[in-house]
């Protein structure tokens, strides 16, 4: 049992309790480093229209390729602490999946491409293994051009950075875009594969839509499966080389292989959010459940198979079937009012319709509940008057009513265009899907060449009848289904929400007071708990053993009048000392429990003196420059007594750590334990948070917040803000 004050100013911590450093300075010079490697010899060599393939402009091609991992390494040299993330776990999973995930999207595309004539893809093969010197020259020029040269830069450098600060989809963006860009002078220089594909064309366009499912792929490899810059390195080395012995065969070829790549990410990222929902310590990271608001839920690439998906689909119809007699009764009921209103009855329509457009909130706001999880809170009641003139002051004063009205005008546009959208991807990615079986029920359709078709018709002259094109409607179509479908869904499920947020529920002045209500009662109820508790424990101890010392006193003056041996009346009086003296501590106890006397000489001595008094090991930091007001210390103490006890009684903690922290604004607390968690407000799946939903409710009383973190084996953290109540 330990405990210690350390006086220091504490580091600023952002939501886990880690300190985050900014990363813009070495992000920004490390761009302004790739591209002056990089496009300054590209700019030259398209000015000087050299062949990148030969003499010298190919062994400034090759310095101008690597600058991605040049520039990496510069800035190694600029900062050493700064290494490189170069290093790899000793599996055999991130090789095989990174060989698997590179090579698969071009061998599936040139055997579904060349199904007719197999031969031709070893052919050339072989031709370019030949012109490139041999089995040995191949594997070398894939593994330099392109691996070597960008990924200790891309996924070595930048990769892990992004990552830590904006999280996995928008690293992946920025990599992709920043990937894409440093490609677009090869478009311009003699000799490469991107002027081949031509930059306003459909391949130099798939080219740059793929760079994005490739980035998630490289991230999965890298981060999930741990293989770090070398599984980076291993998958953009045998795309590389798949790509090169195996190339796409036109338009139709580059967007099958651009739709197999958004479909190997979509797997990856299934079964990335496969391993983080996986057990750990005892319990279940949180998932995506029917039980979660949507406002908690992020998009998932597989998103088609959860619950929210479904609901927010099945939301979509219902507010697409409801909106527009919303729509009418906003338009037609303003309108009446509006045209009425010179001749005076107007106001009384406007008066009546408004209010009642609460009815339509309370509808939207219950299917928002049902289908989309988002509780939205109603706003304060209307108490309506008889007199006219109130009547019409407050009927046309309804705020909520008119936020209902704005709601139901701009609801309807919503779901018009987003269920429109969202029900023609359905069906037009479930129609693809399946193109390949009920295709052969259509009439068959002449051609210009008068050649006959059974299939649907994509361009002039041209149909879905052939093997491989099955294949790519297929594929597309999956893509739709699994990508394009669901983001759409949970965009517009997102917008709706949001929207319902501001419009049905209680503006910011409206919550504040309903906050004030709720605070005021709580501080009420609080207040009574408190005054029944101290009148029970005083009735069960010091009362009792007052009635005690009473009757032995009394006993003992019986006895004096008697004339009873004075030992025996001295006995009886050392034992009513004995109990009026329990008595006293008792009483003394009560009286902490009000007021702490060691509140007295300041929140940091009542801490350190609570903490000495644990049954475990204890670590106090409290920095407080100036004293708090004495209501805010005590509701800081005892918030901090609540949580002490909780992790001695509850949650079998062997270690507390409490951090006090201020600013201008309030007053911070930081209270951990490594117990076994499962902390909630909810007594009913708690365990051990007998005492949360009181001091959040004390709390309230305030203006204070409090935010839990406790999964199931621990550990747990609670943060406290109480602003200031003033100076001491």
């Amino acid at each position: 049992m330990s405990s210690e004050l350390i006086r220091r100013e504490l580091p600023p911590t952002d939501a886990i309790g880690t300190s985050a450093p900014s990363t813009r300075s070495p992000l920004a010079r490390f761009a302004l480093v790739c591209l002056l490697i990089s496009w300054v010899p590209f700019a030259v060599l398209g000015f000087s229209d050299a062949d990148v393939n030969r003499g010298v402009a190919a062994i400034v091609f090759a310095l101008a390729a690597s600058g991605p991992s040049l520039s990496a390494f510069v800035m190694w040299r600029i900062n050493r602490r700064d290494r490189i993330r170069s290093r790899a776990s000793a599996s055999a999973v991130w090789p095989i999946a990174a060989v698997a995930l590179g090579a698969a999207p071009s061998v599936l595309t040139a055997l579904a491409s060349h199904a007719a004539d197999p031969t031709s893809i070893s052919a050339h093969a072989a031709s370019v293994v030949a012109g490139v010197g041999g089995p040995l020259g191949a594997a070398a020029y894939t593994l330099i051009s392109g691996p070597l040269s960008e990924e200790f830069g891309w996924r070595g450098y930048l990769q892990p950075r992004l990552r830590l600060r904006l999280g996995h989809m928008a690293t992946v963006l920025i990599i992709g875009a920043g990937w894409g860009l440093w490609h677009l002078p090869l478009f311009f220089l003699n000799g490469t594969g991107q002027q081949t594909m031509g930059l306003v064309s459909v391949q130099g366009l798939l080219f740059f839509v793929s760079l994005f499912p490739l980035s998630y792929t490289f991230l999965f490899v890298s981060e999930s499966l741990r293989g770090g810059v070398w599984a980076a390195i291993l998958l953009h080395a045998s795309w590389n080389l798949a790509d090169a012995l195996m190339p796409p065969s036109g338009n139709l070829g580059a967007l099958l292989q651009t739709t197999l790549m958004f479909v190997a990410a979509a797997g990856v990222a299934w079964r990335w959010r496969q391993q983080s929902t996986s057990p750990t310590r005892g319990g279940k990271m949180p998932t995506a459940d029917s039980s979660v608001p949507l406002k908690a839920q992020r998009y998932r690439l597989v998103a088609i198979a959860t619950k929210h998906h479904w609901r927010g689909f099945g939301y979509q119809w219902m507010v697409l079937l409801l909106a527009p007699f919303g729509f009418v009764y906003a338009v037609v009921s303003f309108a009446i009012g509006s045209a009425l209103a010179l001749v005076g009855g107007g106001l009384f329509v406007l008066a009546t319709t408004v209010p009642a457009a609460r009815a339509w909130g309370a509808v939207h706001r219950s299917l928002q509940r049902l289908m989309l999880i988002e509780s939205i809170p109603a706003p304060p009641p209307r108490k309506p008057r008889r007199v006219h003139r109130g009547y019409l002051r407050r009927g046309l004063g309804d705020a909520p009513g008119w936020r209902v009205y704005g709601y139901l005008v701009v609801s309807f546009f919503l779901s018009v265009v987003g269920g429109a959208i969202s029900i023609a991807l359905f069906v037009v990615g479930l129609g693809l899907f399946t193109h390949w079986y009920w295709s052969r029920f259509l009439p068959a359709q002449q051609a210009h060449d008068g050649s006959w078709h059974v299939g649907v018709q994509y361009a002039p002259g041209r149909f879905i009848d052939t093997p491989p094109l099955q294949l790519a409607a297929a594929a597309a179509g999956l893509l739709v289904l699994v990508v394009i479908w669901p983001a759409i869904v949970h965009a517009t499920c997102r917008m709706h929400a949001s929207l319902g947020r501001t419009c049905l529920g209680p503006s910011g002045s409206e919550q504040r007071v309903l906050a004030v209500e709720a605070s005021r009662w709580a501080t009420v109820e609080n207040s009574d708990r408190r005054l029944r508790r101290l009148e029970r424990d005083l009735h069960d101890g010091p009362q009792a053993q007052l009635v005690t010392v009473a009757l032995k006193l009394g006993d003992a003056v019986d006895r004096l009048e008697r004339g009873d041996d004075p030992a025996t009346v001295a006995g009886l009086l050392k034992s009513t000392r004995t109990v009026a003296q329990d008595t006293l501590v008792g009483v003394r106890g009560l009286a902490r429990g009000i007021h702490p006397p060691a509140l007295d000489f300041g929140l940091d001595a009542a801490v350190c003196s609570l903490a000495a008094g644990l049954q475990l090991h204890s670590e106090v930091r409290i920095d407080l420059p100036d004293r708090p007001g004495p209501a805010i210390e005590s509701i800081a103490y005892y918030s901090i007594a609540e949580l002490a006890a909780n992790a001695v009684k509850h949650a079998k903690a062997t270690r507390l750590s409490i951090v006090v922290g201020q600013d201008t604004d309030g007053l911070s607390i930081r209270v951990e334990d490594d117990g076994r968690g499962g902390a909630a407000f909810d007594d009913s799946t708690s365990t051990g948070s007998g005492g949360l939903r009181g001091l959040a409710g004390r709390l309230a009383g305030v203006d204070g917040t409090i935010s839990v973190m406790s999964p199931a084996g621990g550990p747990t953290r609670v943060q406290i803000y109480i602003p200031n109540g003033g100076r001491a």
